[in-house]
């Protein structure tokens, strides 16, 4: 998934379908009762805090730490899409489903909101950072969840190896009073 996110344009089959629908999604359920800034913030939080939530509960409900990191790199590539859509905010060269108009990042780091437009190529380097930190930890969950079957039976072999050389008590029976 990380080559897939990080080489070319970023757009990862299936995952970037299923984050452009949860990032409408966002805006959707916010539109009727957010601000402005809010709902545009909506689409790009709704985009990464869907993997995430999913990660959560793979890991703390079903305890499947594969499935986990699967989800946790899917959420690193969603933030290196919305970085890639930050970056855009001050070009504007993204085919966008609104058309230019509807640019979230654009108006959120724009004049009357943020007014922070010239910071747009730090701001996408955080968040890009942030996806890969991402998808490091995803790595390191796949990696712990396929040894941890080897790991609890190495544990249980050394574990029936000490009590081996526990010396052994024969019960005694108490004795009977005549």
């Amino acid at each position: 998934m990380a080559v897939g996110a990080y080489a070319g344009d970023g757009w990862v089959f299936p995952f970037s379908y299923a984050d452009l629908g949860f990032h409408e999604l966002g805006h959707l359920l916010t539109m009727f009762w957010a601000p402005g800034p809010l709902t545009a913030f909506a689409g790009s939080f709704a985009q990464v805090a869907v993997p995430l939530g999913l990660g959560a509960y793979f890991v703390l409900v079903r305890r499947d730490r594969v499935s986990a990191s699967i989800m946790l790199a899917w959420a690193g590539a969603s933030a290196n899409n919305v970085s890639i859509y930050i970056y855009d905010a001050t070009r504007r060269s993204l085919p966008l489903l609104g058309g230019q108009d509807g640019h979230d990042w654009a108006y959120l780091l724009g004049p009357g909101v943020l007014d922070v437009l010239g910071a747009t190529d730090g701001i996408a380097l955080g968040v890009r950072v942030t996806s890969v930190l991402l998808m490091v930890a995803a790595a390191a969950m796949l990696v712990w969840g396929f040894t941890e079957p080897r790991r609890a039976a190495r544990a249980a072999a050394a574990l029936e190896e000490y009590r081996a050389t526990l010396p052994v008590r024969e019960p005694r029976s108490p004795g009977v009073i005549v």
